[in-house]
């Protein structure tokens, strides 16, 4: 049975009293959570299209929402730190499901962690003793006249947090989100706690640690099918007059993924080299069999500097890369970085839905729309 259940992707406002009042984190999730409830469920979802799910800041009818929400069903911290604190503070009364944790799905670990994260440890303890020597020449200086030059660079710190967000911009005005963009984005922060949490993530928004699992499992379409067993289980726990309608509803919408990703595997099985934003599109390339030549960013989205721009690049002069991949929004700088002066192709992909219209194919659009993204990308030789 095709659901039609009513999918909110404004704030997490109460719902009428007749239904339930589901609260999620993102977009993919809000359409799975859909795709299980009865018709007269309100599902939100918190994050605004465009936004980063890493460092987003909730607003006062976002709080509401979550205060009054039957059940909270979210991919978990690692995705969205900030909603932790809110979630604990906010909905104590609600049914909190992290998908994260579910079973019936094999989580994905995050390819060479333990040594990306030795390497920071080490370049931090670097830092450290730089630090130190420094402090030492000062020391032997004492009548030194330039030591102000370092409140200059200290001013430059403070706003090198938000910089990469603009690209997220031009996506304000994703039709069937309107009303998204005329609430609450001045009237205050929503809740203490709330802006508490904000601000304890915001210093360090770009590098953010998922930690060794890999959290953007809703582009694997077998995860997602366990997702929503999962999500009926925690439905009918909340409402066990409507349970078995709830692992009905479960079970068709994991039977259909189980097909479309059948039908995306035939697709895909000519797929050239290509390099990708960042780490992000793992359980698709998985799933699937495809294999990148190389990422712009790791998996927290931190840059990987000059010295790795210039290796991917010498892999695109040399043909050996048929496709680069940047994110849905305005075309970033490195992509001309990468591809000037080379016929290789450049195109966007969209993993959190941004250009898909609500509806009740929403989560197969998305993952049709990425497979043809892929598909797309032909051998460069």
């Amino acid at each position: 049975m095709i659901r039609t259940t009513m999918i909110l992707a404004v704030s997490a406002a109460p719902a009428a009293a007749e239904g339930l009042r589901v609260v999620t984190d993102i977009a993919p999730v809000q359409a799975l959570v859909a795709g299980v409830t009865l018709e007269d469920a309100d599902v939100a979802a918190l994050l605004p299209p465009g936004a980063s799910p890493h460092d987003f800041s909730m607003r006062p009818s976002d709080a509401a929402g979550l205060s009054s929400a039957d059940a909270v069903i979210w991919v978990g911290e690692a995705l969205t730190p900030w909603m932790s604190r809110p979630i604990e503070t906010l909905a104590d009364s609600a049914q909190i499901t992290t998908l994260m944790d579910v079973p019936g799905w094999e989580p994905r670990e995050v390819a060479n962690y333990e040594e990306d994260h030795d390497d920071h440890d080490d370049h931090d303890d670097h830092d450290d003793h730089d630090d130190h020597d420094d402090h030492d020449d000062h020391a032997e200086h004492d009548d030194h006249d330039d030591h102000d030059d370092h409140d200059d660079h200290d001013d430059h710190d403070d706003h090198d947090d938000h910089a990469d967000h603009d690209n997220h911009d031009d996506h304000e005005d994703h039709a069937d989100h309107d009303d998204h963009e005329g609430h609450d984005d001045h009237d205050g922060h929503a809740g203490e706690d709330a802006q508490e949490d904000h601000d304890d993530h915001d210093d360090h928004a770009h590098a953010h640690d998922h930690g060794p699992i890999d959290p953007h499992a809703w582009l694997d379409p077998v995860a997602a099918g366990a997702w929503s067993v999962a999500i009926g289980e925690a439905l009918a726990d909340v409402d066990p007059d409507s349970a078995a309608t709830y692992r009905s509803n479960a079970a068709a919408q994991a039977e259909a993924l189980a097909d479309l990703t059948e039908t995306i595997a035939g697709q895909l099985s000519d797929v050239g080299p290509y390099i990708l934003p960042h780490d992000a599109y793992g359980y698709f390339e998985d799933r699937f069999g495809l294999e990148r030549v190389g990422l712009v960013s790791d998996t927290d989205d931190q840059g990987l500097g000059p010295a790795h721009l210039a290796e991917l690049r010498e892999k695109v002069v040399a043909g050996e890369v048929a496709c680069v991949f940047y994110e849905v929004g305005p075309e970033p700088g490195w992509v001309n970085t990468l591809t000037e002066g080379t016929d290789v192709k450049v195109m966007s992909i969209d993993p959190l839905g941004v250009d898909v219209a609500n509806g009740p194919d929403f989560y197969a659009t998305l993952l049709r729309n990425m497979a043809d993204s892929f598909a797309s990308c032909t051998d460069a030789s």
